[in-house]
């Protein structure tokens, strides 16, 4: 019956006073491959320069044995007794470089010291010297836990535990590996909207901000429209008092306690609304701005603590009507323009959205996910430009920040489950009299709109050289669901391709998962 056998490569790697413990590990390992290897379906290959080297020319010796079969080789045996060996060009010798290579390649080394007794006089003191001090290096560095011998009885004994004991955790490792891939698949997902994409979605609010601006650039064309139907009939103004028309205005009525002045609309206020028509090449006519005979009254004894207002106006209610229109058609202007420059502020930034999804078949908890990505282009959002203040209190009052920046919630991708940070909008506001109305200030509404999103970090950021590191955590994630992360990232510029990195752990598996998500190619 045929067997799906798995092959390891092991270099025995050690200075020429090594001899006998090479003649131990042969047949430690021939024992191995026909008792243990044999149930685990393993075999192990020892390898050494003695046996598996050729002659070669094009380069130093110790580089070429490493492109022989030492770079290839699974994990390594170093052994050292008196001797530290021939020095290579960067190394103490090349049993050392061959050991810390493999070190640095994240591969397995079995290191061994010889204390067996030895004749003083076989002793070089020079290379003993230099194989304590190595031996006290490897200590310091903390790069490897070594065992010592001091006959090779026991270093028979040492090598054999050693052997069976590594492959025998090794074996159960992989298995515990196979079983979770079978069973449980924890991955990172794009979002699509409110889809899932297995690819990063770059995607900009500039669009849905331009369907905000498109409706209240057709609420002003209308609202333009209504006010040049208005026909404002010019009035002669008559002295006679038996003359009574509401229509009419009546100097004799002004007290003298009134001031009454021409209704003059400002040179400012028809610019900014000249300047919207002629951008969207709407005519206004001649006298889209002419209110007739429409007055001014200004209360001079008017007391501002008592509230109201100091001016009023009077005449025709054609001319009030046109002029509470002109005002109001203003006011939505100056909002429309905020809402352009708004949206011209994320016209070069990139939004992201991501998820975490569990597609295996167990349930998830306690679930740790760390995202690494370069910080080219990563803004953070107290970068960007707040709202404009005619509409700042709108993009809070209507919770856009979590519309557009949140989480997502729809019927393939549940909310984010973290702790609340949510900050409240209720403010502390100084006791104001009757008929006066608080307005905050742009400052704290500003500061309240950056808060808003400074609630949605629902996570840790580290920076690591050129790498930003954020670290979230997620409480449970059930079979065959996803779940949304709790804030956009954002990257300003043109993207053409983008690498996120990511490692995740939870509770049912301690082994950790890596992988990447990345744009379409």
């Amino acid at each position: 019956m045929s067997k799906n056998v798995t092959l390891y490569d092991i270099v025995l790697s050690c200075p020429t006073d090594i001899d006998e413990e090479k003649n131990i590990i042969d047949n430690v390992i021939n024992e191995f491959n026909t008792t243990i290897g044999e149930s685990l379906e393993i075999r192990l290959n020892l390898k050494h320069w003695s046996t598996d080297s050729y002659a070669q020319s094009g380069g130093a010796a110790q580089d070429l044995l490493n492109k022989q079969f030492i770079d290839s080789a699974d994990m390594i045996i170093c052994i050292f007794g008196n001797r530290m060996g021939t020095p290579t060009k960067l190394y103490d010798s090349g049993t050392a470089e061959e050991m810390l290579k493999a070190i640095n390649n994240d591969k397995q080394v079995f290191l061994y010291f010889s204390d067996t007794p030895v004749s003083p006089s076989d002793i070089d003191l020079e290379q003993r010297k230099q194989v304590t001090s190595f031996r006290t290096k490897v200590e310091e560095m903390e790069i490897a836990l070594y065992k010592t011998y001091n006959s090779l009885d026991d270093f028979k004994a040492i090598i054999t535990k050693d052997l069976n004991l590594f492959f025998l955790q090794l074996k159960t490792f992989s298995q515990e590996i196979n079983k979770y891939s079978e069973t449980s698949n924890l991955c990172l997902s794009g979002i699509d909207e409110s889809n899932l994409n297995q690819h990063i979605i770059l995607d900009n609010i500039s669009k849905k901000l331009n369907k905000i601006i498109s409706d209240k650039k057709d609420d002003l064309i209308i609202l333009i429209d209504e006010i040049k139907n208005i026909v404002i009939v010019p009035i002669i103004e008559i002295d006679d008092p038996k003359i009574h028309s509401s229509s009419i205005i009546k100097p004799e009525m002004t007290f003298t306690s009134s001031k009454v002045t021409p209704y003059m609309y400002s040179k400012s206020s028809q610019s900014i609304i000249t300047n919207f028509a002629q951008n969207n090449n709407l005519d206004l006519g001649k006298d889209f701005f002419s209110l007739g005979n429409l007055k001014t009254i200004e209360n001079v004894f008017h007391v501002s603590i008592m509230g109201g207002s100091r001016y009023s106006l009077k005449g025709a209610d054609e001319e009030i009507h046109k002029q509470k229109l002109l005002e109001k058609l203003q006011t939505k202007v100056l909002k429309y323009l905020d809402w352009v420059n708004y949206s011209n502020e994320f016209e070069n930034i990139n939004l992201i959205k991501l998820a975490l999804s569990n597609t295996g078949n167990i349930f998830q908890s306690d679930i740790s996910v760390k995202l690494k990505f370069l910080n080219t282009n990563f803004i953070e959002f107290k970068d960007t430009n707040p709202p404009g203040k005619h509409i700042i209190k709108e993009v809070i009052d209507n919770e856009l920040i979590d519309v557009f920046f949140g989480e997502t919630n729809s019927v393939n991708i549940n909310a984010y489950d973290g702790q609340t940070n949510k900050i409240s909008n209720i403010q502390v506001q100084q006791p104001i009299l009757p008929g006066y109305q608080y307005i905050p200030e742009y400052t704290d509404l500003v500061e309240e709109y950056f808060d808003s999103h400074e609630s949605l970090h629902f996570y840790e950021k580290f920076e690591q050289g050129q790498y930003i590191i954020q670290k979230y955590h997620f409480k449970e994630l059930k079979q065959h669901t996803n779940i949304s992360f709790p804030t956009a990232l954002l990257f300003r510029g043109k993207l053409n391709f983008l690498e996120i990195e990511y490692e995740i752990i939870s509770k049912e598996n301690p082994h950790k998962i890596e992988s990447k998500i990345t744009t379409k190619k």
